[in-house]
């Protein structure tokens, strides 16, 4: 009868902290996930300061328009114009019960 404090939800015997080993998981994963998008936002802004730091804005802003902008543009171009025609096309079956005016 006196074990029965040093078992957790699975009935594994865990006599060293007397807390269950999902339970520590369950808040180290927690803590991991709180922490990660300020991680992330320090390293993008240390990462645009040391850029900033070597090139003038001007030519850090193009070459973030190139990297970024334009690879972004084309793949949404690419990827929706074929829906978005084929939704306007007169054959797509929404289309053929609209009045015309």
């Amino acid at each position: 009868p006196g074990l029965e404090k040093w078992r957790n939800h699975t009935g594994i015997e865990d006599p060293v902290s007397g807390v269950g080993v999902g339970y520590l998981i369950q808040w180290a994963n927690g803590f991991c996930h709180a922490w990660l998008i300020p991680t992330f936002f320090f390293i993008s802004g240390s990462n645009a300061y040391s850029a900033l730091y070597r090139r003038s804005e001007l030519l850090y802003r193009t070459e973030r328009i190139h990297r970024l902008l334009v690879p972004a543009l084309f793949i949404f171009i690419v990827s929706q114009l074929p829906y978005s025609l084929g939704y306007f096309s007169p054959s797509h079956p929404e289309t053929q019960n609209l009045p015309l005016q």
